[in-house]
């Protein structure tokens, strides 16, 4: 115990010594250590001098203080640099650093029943009334009779942020690898659906085309409708399971809105919520990668669709367009009448991360997603001012300036202009209706339902189009195509693939090398006949 007594004797010289040692600095600003001050001498000297010099040199935060008041008996100058005390504030007491009084009656509990404490994770209050994040170390001593208290602090600001770093990237990682196993999922459902559907699509487009009498040309109309719905829809879902880098290109804002609603309507329409869309009528084209703007729209959507699950009464979204001449933006509001989003909140709602919702419900990750897209489309997004409760989201993109187009050419499928076709595919409803449309367009249409047995064709025969899936049993789309290269190569200039998978990346890598065109399924015959189109035009220069 005869190093505490020296606390009592030397406390107002240790103080005063202690303040000059703060306050001893260099030209520059940096602190003068003490081992280079003439008032902490290394030898020759008495206990209570060393014992000063020891704990003046201490990078340790340390603190001496009472028990029942907390009034500090001594404080090291690392404590005071720490919590950004100076000179006679030293001396007061403690209890007004700690920032939940609550953590300081479990800390006393903890240290009375083990006589010390270690690493014990608090909050402190700086002098300037910051609030961070420490572990104290203490022990609990009896002198004079009361209880004193030696504690050492340490910081944990850089530790939480660095760990909060890695969660963050771990999250990412693990965002990353739930994006990609859906991907992956997706290319392998996408084949199997895209083919019966494309069938469906090209089946109700020829209907239409070919009834006999009005009221099955109404039919033929609405089974058209629905299968082309469908296809949209699961277009959506594949557009936003793609990770591509953004296409910008011109785009009517409306189209795309149309799109996330077609993607959200079931949910939407079963939660009972009524959906009110006010999309103003020729509303200038904005630059941008339609993909990526359909999924910034659809998790806008769905968020408001998950707002609106906790209230009774009316269930109302309304999506709103309009362009503001003034400043040559188009604005796309998505309005809800929800519980909208706490005052206390709105400065975060874009941070990665943060969610507001339940543990498996939400990611934290679909706002910021929006506000990346939205800010590398040069727009943005923003949390809006609305008349009653619910939430007001506002996006925001520049109009895009687009040269005048050329005089309109009537798109007109001559028959006369016949062309041989070959028509390679596994799916035989599927190459049976898309042979069906060509071949009503006036073309002459060989349907193999495998690359072997084209390449028998083509031994006999030449083509000016060739139609080719990618996915096929023994030789593949991308084999067959590196056959061509090597046996036919003056085919190549009519090759097309047809793919229903266009989001494994080897398969659009692949393609992306050929500098071919591509007919993703589900397809209709407007897309077929575009193809071919650009086919032909090339050959013709």
């Amino acid at each position: 115990m005869a190093p505490l007594q020296t606390f009592t004797g030397v406390q107002a010289k240790w103080r005063r010594s202690s303040d000059q040692g703060l306050a001893e600095r260099e030209p520059n600003g940096s602190r003068v250590e003490p081992a280079q001050s003439a008032a902490a001498p290394l030898g020759g000297t008495s206990s209570e001098d060393l014992l000063r010099y020891v704990l003046d040199c201490c990078p340790v935060p340390i603190t001496l203080n009472r028990v029942d008041d907390g009034r500090i008996l001594y404080e090291s100058p690392a404590t005071a640099r720490l919590l950004g005390y100076k000179g006679p504030r030293a001396a007061q007491s403690v209890l007004d650093r700690w920032a939940d009084p609550t953590d300081r009656q479990t800390y006393l509990h903890r240290l009375r029943e083990a006589r010390a404490v270690e690493a014990l994770e608090v909050r402190f209050r700086k002098a300037d009334g910051t609030v961070f994040p420490c572990a104290v170390s203490s022990r609990l001593l009896k002198f004079r009779s009361e209880e004193v208290i030696v504690s050492g602090l340490f910081d944990l600001t850089e530790l939480r942020t660095a760990q909060a770093e890695v969660a963050q990237q771990r999250e990412l990682l693990e965002q990353s690898a739930r994006l990609s196993a859906m991907g992956e999922l997706l290319a392998g459902i996408s084949h199997e659906l895209n083919n019966p559907l494309s069938v469906l699509v090209m089946q109700a487009a020829a209907m239409e085309e070919s009834a006999a009498d009005e009221r099955s040309a109404r039919r033929a109309s609405r089974i058209a409708r629905a299968a082309d719905r469908c296809a949209r829809i699961v277009k959506s879902f594949l557009a936003m399971a793609r990770q591509e880098p953004a296409e910008m290109l011109p785009l009517d804002l409306n189209a795309v809105v149309e799109d996330a609603l077609e993607v959200t309507a079931y949910s939407l329409r079963t939660s009972g919520i009524e959906v009110t869309a006010r999309l103003a009528k020729n509303l200038p084209p904005v630059r941008g990668d339609a993909d990526q703007l359909r999924q910034v729209l659809t998790n806008l959507l769905v968020n408001a669709h998950h707002a609106l699950q906790g209230i009774d009464g009316p269930r109302r979204l309304t999506i709103t367009s309009c362009c503001r001449k003034q400043d040559g933006k188009v604005i796309v509001k998505v309005k809800d009448n929800g519980p909208g989003v706490p005052a206390e909140i709105h400065s975060r709602i874009f941070e990665p991360l943060f969610t507001t919702k339940e543990v498996g419900v939400g990611t934290g990750m679909g706002l910021s997603l929006c506000h990346r897209i939205m800010e590398g489309h040069g727009g943005s997004i923003a949390l809006g001012q609305g008349h009653d409760r619910g939430a007001v989201f506002v996006l925001k993109l520049p109009c895009a300036e687009i040269a005048p187009p050329p005089p309109a050419r009537a798109a007109v499928w001559d028959c006369s202009a016949v062309c041989r076709i070959l028509v390679v595919d596994d799916e035989q409803d599927l190459g049976l209706s898309l042979s069906e449309t060509l071949e009503h367009d006036g073309h002459c249409v060989d349907y193999v339902t495998s690359a072997s047995i084209a390449l028998q064709k083509l031994k006999r025969h030449r083509y000016e189009v060739i139609l080719s899936d990618i996915r096929m049993p023994g030789i593949d789309g991308p084999s067959f195509f590196r056959t061509l290269r090597n046996r036919y190569p003056d085919q190549l200039r009519g090759f097309a693939f047809i793919t229903g998978d266009t989001l494994t990346p080897q398969l659009k890598d692949f393609i992306d090398s050929t500098e071919r065109p591509c007919i993703d399924k589900p397809f209709t015959p407007r897309d077929v006949r575009q193809v071919v189109e650009l086919i032909l035009r090339s050959q013709s220069r």
